[in-house]
Parts: structure tokens; sequence; C-alpha cells
């Protein structure tokens, strides 16, 4: 998990969320399903007028239906509880906090700069050429040889030749080097899991499809960004 990294957890099974590839598992999370027009367990309201006159009282039958999520909830059907929304954007910085400190204490271990780590973070995926990482990682081509080079340097990268066109570079990590690397993503995905591992399965769908929206969230607030050019 990185900021701008996309979150990689190398070698530990666990994919990466970044622009390139939708992870957990590659599979889309299922949207919420949209809600009923009959109320669960309970008849559809008639639109009809109301009588004019009231029927005798032993024809008079109450249909009792459930309430609906939202009134359950305390919210008007389509919101979230009121006061709830700055709660959300409290926790999204404390978690884009948590990872930007992963990144920070794993590249300090590893001995790479962030950006090197970040390198590695996309490498997971499979070879790259400079030209793609340099698109990638927002890097002109002398500072992406400048990282390749700290890379081989550590270790943790290697020039080779394409196998369709041998004229053609690509950086790869080393099989070596996953190890390394991994073990410690590895205890990040660890104590990651056993902070959920108390979850039934509905708070586990929950958490997951909220994280979902944050990364949504996120690459709408930079597609906005974007799109907002500065004078």
């Amino acid at each position: 998990m990185a900021s701008g990294s996309g979150g990689c957890l190398l070698a530990t099974g666990v994919r990466p969320y970044d622009s390139a590839t939708k992870y957990l598992d590659d599979r889309e999370v299922p949207a919420p399903m949209p809600s009923s027009p009959r109320a669960r367990g309970g008849a559809r309201r008639s639109t009809a007028p109301a009588p004019l006159t009231a029927p005798p009282a032993s024809t008079v039958v109450t249909v009792a239906t459930a309430p609906s999520d939202a009134t359950r909830a305390g919210r008007a059907p389509g919101g979230a509880p009121p006061g709830t929304l700055p709660a959300v954007l409290a926790a999204s910085r404390a978690v884009y906090a948590a990872i930007d400190l992963v990144d920070t204490t794993i590249a300090d271990r590893l001995g790479v700069h962030r950006s090197d780590l970040r390198c590695l973070n996309l490498l997971e995926h499979g070879a790259q050429t400079p030209s793609a990482i340099g698109t990638a990682l927002g890097l002109t081509s002398g500072a992406v040889t400048a990282l390749v080079d700290r890379l081989e340097r550590a270790g943790f990268a290697r020039r080779t030749r394409a196998t369709a066109d041998r004229r053609s570079v690509q950086v790869e990590i080393p099989p070596e080097s996953y190890a390394r690397v991994g073990h410690l993503y590895g205890t990040i995905a660890g104590a990651i899991s056993a902070a959920f591992a108390d979850l039934g399965a509905d708070e586990i769908a929950a958490t997951t499809r909220g994280l979902a929206r944050f990364a949504d969230g996120c690459r709408a607030g930079v597609a906005r960004i974007a799109a907002d050019a500065p004078p």
C-alpha cells in the first residue's frame, strides 16, 4: 500500500489497486442492490385514492410493513446519516497516513528512495520498459535511468532484453529479490488480516465496498484536479 504507489503487497498474494489494475483479486466489487419498491416482508403501497367513507370496522385490515434499511439507519432514503461523512473523511485521512507510514518504513528498511519503491510496486506486475516506467511514475527518461541504476546497484532490479524484440530493454525484479521485499509487505498484510479477523462476513463485505469507494473517490478527486488546470 502506498501513497501514489498503488499499495502493492509483493509476493504475498495480495493484488494492488493502482491506476492500471483493479485489485481485490481483479474482481469488481458488487454495488449495493437498489432498494426494492416492495418493502421487505410487506406489501406494495397502494396509489389509489382513499375511499370517501371508511369501511366497517370488521373489514379493516392493518398491514405491517418492515421499515426500510434507510429508516432503520436513521436517515432519509438515498443519503448518509447526518454528520457521518466528516467522520468518513477523517478515517480516510488516517488510512492515507498509515499507508504513507508503511511506505516510508519499508523504503527505509530496504535503503531505497520512495520513488524507487513505487517502481518496485510497478514491476511486481511484470517487466516494464523504461518508457512505461516513466509514464506510470511521471518521470523523465533521465530520472528513470537514474532510478533503475539505483535499483540495480541495490540488487532490486535488472535490465534484460525483451523476448519479442531483442532491441527493446525491459526492467524486472530478480527472483531472489522478491523474498526480501515480500517479507516486509507480508508482515503488513498479516497485521491487516489480523485486524479484520474478528469481523463477520457482512462486515468484511461492507468494509471491502467502503475501501473500493475510497479508492474511487481518490481517483475522482485527482481527475477533478487535473481538469481544473491552473491559470
